[in-house]
């Protein structure tokens, strides 16, 4: 038996969607420059000095939202090679 509607789902038009907010964190960046400074301030909504100092950390948040934001933007993640994680476990 699987359980369908976890606590997490909620019921919108017939179907079930993820209601949970995900974390989406960055971690290890090795090397620092503008074009990853200009994508992170954009994923995260922050100025440049905001994102050079995210990027600076061994592991910061980058983006609270819902699972179809955090889907989106673990491609992009992914595309430059971002080393990245998701709390609770994403398994989308």
């Amino acid at each position: 038996f699987i359980a369908i509607c976890a606590a997490s789902q909620r019921r919108r038009n017939g179907d079930f969607y993820d209601a949970t907010e995900y974390s989406l964190y960055i971690s290890n960046v090795s090397e620092i420059d503008m074009d990853k400074i200009k994508f992170i301030a954009e994923i995260a909504c922050v100025n440049y000095l905001m994102a050079k100092q995210m990027l600076e950390k061994e592991k910061v948040c980058i983006l609270k939202a819902k699972a179809p934001k955090i889907k989106e933007t673990i491609s992009k993640l992914q595309e430059k090679n971002f080393e990245f994680c998701v709390t609770p476990s994403f398994i989308y």
